[in-house]
C-alpha cells in the first residue's frame, strides 16, 4: 500500500469532527463504521522482521520452572493472493528453514477487527514449537490488503477459502487448521462449516449472535441501561440498513450457533474481552456434543 493510499485510508477511519459530539443526532448515523469500517491497523513491511528468524519457545523444566529456548531457524515467505471479490491479500507463510521434503501441518491465523497479520506473532511460539507451519494474512479491508470494508466474518471466510486453495494447490501442508480471533474466529466458523479440508479450529472470542452482543453490551453500560429493547432494535435496524447499503450484508444475520454442529472447535476467550459473554460460550458448547469445555 502506497503512502498516499495509507493517508486516504486513515482519513476514512476517522469520524468527521462534527460527529464526535454525543449530542449531535448525525453521530448515530455514523455508527455503521464501528461494524464495517473500524479504525484500520497500519504497519510497514519492515515490522514483519527479517525473512529468517528464530522464535523464543516456552519451555517447562522438570523442576517446574518456566523458561524459554530459541527455536530452529524459520523462513518467512511473503505472498500476494487475490480473493473472489478482486481484492489483493497480503500474506506471510512461516516455515522451517531446514529443507525437508516432508509436509507439515499448517495453522492459518485469522486476525480480528481493527487488526492485521502482525497479531500472529502472539501465537507464533505456541504454534511453531510443535513443528507446525504458520500462515497469516490481512483480511480484505484490513492492514495492507485491498478493500475498504470488513464484514464481521461474513465475507472474510472467502479470504480464508483463497488461502486454503493456495496451500492445497501448492501441496504445502499435510493438514490444515484455523486459529481465529474475534472477527477471524467468526470467519473461521463460516468457512469450517462448509469446508471438509479443515481439520480443527481454535476460536478465540467469537460472538454467537450480533443482537445479543448489542443488548448485553448496552446492559453493561451505566448510562444506556435504561434504553427499552424496542428502541435498541430500532437503532440496530437503522445501523444494519446502513451496513447493508455499503457492504451488502446484514449484521443481524451473522449467527454462528447452528454452524458448530458440523465443526470440531476449541472455544476460548481472551482475558477481559467484554463482547464475549458466558451465555455465548455455553450456547456454542451445547451445540457441539463431545467437545470439552475450555477454560475461559
Amino acid at each position: 500500500m502506497t503512502a498516499k493510499a495509507q493517508e486516504d485510508s486513515a482519513e476514512k477511519d476517522v469520524l468527521p469532527q462534527r460527529y464526535m459530539s454525543h449530542s449531535h443526532p448525525v453521530w448515530f448515523l455514523e455508527a455503521w463504521r464501528l461494524i464495517c469500517r473500524p479504525p484500520r491497523s497500519h504497519y510497514a513491511a519492515l515490522h514483519l522482521g527479517p525473512p529468517r528468524l528464530r522464535v523464543l519457545l516456552p519451555t517447562l523444566l522438570p523442576t517446574g520452572v518456566k523458561t524459554q529456548r530459541k527455536s530452529s531457524p524459520f523462513m518467512r515467505k511473503d505472498i500476494q493472493l487475490r480473493n473472489p471479490r478482486g481484492h489483493l491479500l497480503e500474506c506471510s507463510h512461516f516455515q522451517p528453514a531446514a529443507t525437508d521434503k516432508k509436509k507439515l501441518p499448517c495453522v492459518i491465523y485469522c486476525h480480528g477487527s481493527s487488526s492485521c497479520r502482525m497479531d500472529a506473532f502472539q501465537v507464533m511460539p505456541w504454534v511453531l514449537q510443535y513443528k507446525v507451519t504458520l500462515f497469516c494474512f490481512d483480511f480484505a479491508g484490513s492492514g495492507m490488503s485491498g478493500g475498504d470494508y470488513v464484514s464481521l466474518g461474513r465475507y472474510e471466510e472467502e479470504d480464508i477459502l483463497t488461502v486454503i486453495n493456495y496451500i492445497e494447490n501448492n501441496n504445502l501442508a499435510s493438514s490444515i487448521g484455523l486459529w481465529g480471533k474475534s472477527m477471524g474466529a467468526v470467519a473461521s466458523l463460516f468457512r469450517a462449516s462448509k469446508d471438509r479440508r479443515i481439520d480443527a479450529c481454535v476460536l478465540d472470542s467469537p460472538f454467537a449472535d450480533f443482537r445479543q452482543v448489542a443488548l448485553q453490551t448496552l446492559a453493561s453500560t451505566d448510562h444506556l441501561q435504561w434504553l427499552p429493547t424496542a428502541a435498541i432494535d430500532l437503532c440496530l435496524s437503522v445501523i444494519a440498513n446502513n451496513v447493508q447499503q455499503r457492504v451488502g450484508f446484514d449484521p443481524r444475520d451473522c449467527s454462528q450457533s447452528s454452524m458448530l454442529q458440523s465443526v470440531f472447535a476449541l472455544p476460548s476467550s481472551a482475558v477481559q474481552r467484554r463482547t464475549l459473554w458466558f451465555r455465548h460460550r455455553m450456547s456454542r458448547r451445547c451445540k457441539k456434543p463431545g467437545v470439552g469445555r475450555a477454560k475461559s
